[in-house]
């Protein structure tokens, strides 16, 4: 199956939480995540366009993968599914803190725009 995507344009962010986070040097603290519905709408929408928003969600961190990877702070695609990618974050520990997200509906994560797309089948 090949995914395509129809050309879109962001037309905006929502952000919302909070987690509580175990840092290994400074106890306990409040790390906000962003927990973000990405609003796609095609290049040639007007003001009839339905809107479609994609959610996404954190998921538990099990992996260390801007640490592991040696990656600079920002938006990483998972090399391994197309749905998950990383948002990695200068921390005052100097270590690079790993948040891991899921793009839901059968979405898959667009790096180029760093927002959630959905699939289409050809």
């Amino acid at each position: 199956m090949k995914i395509r995507t129809a050309p879109v344009c962001r037309a905006g962010v929502l952000v919302a939480g909070a987690a509580t986070a175990a840092l290994p040097s400074l106890g306990v603290a409040l790390l906000t995540l962003t927990t973000m519905a990405a609003v796609d709408l095609p290049d040639a929408a007007g003001r009839g366009a339905v809107i479609r928003q994609y959610a996404v969600v954190p998921l538990e961190a099990g992996v260390d993968f801007c640490q592991d990877a040696n990656k600079d702070e920002g938006y990483y695609a998972d090399p391994d599914d197309d749905a998950v990618f990383y948002r990695c974050l200068d921390s005052a520990n100097r270590r690079m803190a790993t948040l891991h997200f899921r793009c839901l509906d059968q979405a898959r994560y667009d790096a180029q725009r760093s927002v959630c797309v959905v699939r289409r089948p050809d």
